[in-house]
């Protein structure tokens, strides 16, 4: 039964990778002027916070279930 936690660790590594494809990919930053002007979308160069994109606060909950879920197959036994 050690298949279930197999596959939680490939998922978990599967969303890091697309996390940290997400994170290196820079960023947008959109402005819209108060007086009703045009909304202005400007590419950035900075990366946003590694724990802001969501695939790898993904990627860290289904570690967590890989390792606990190996734990308690190892306990079964």
């Amino acid at each position: 039964m050690i298949f279930i936690p197999i596959c939680f660790l490939l998922a978990a590594l599967f969303s890091f990778y697309k996390g940290y494809k997400q994170w290196s990919s820079g960023s947008t930053i959109t402005t819209m002027d108060r007086n009703g002007g045009p909304v202005t979308t400007t590419d950035s160069d900075k990366r946003v916070n590694w724990f802001t994109v969501g695939a790898n606060i993904f990627g860290l909950i289904l570690l967590a279930l890989a390792v606990g879920s190996y734990i308690m197959v190892q306990a079964e036994k």
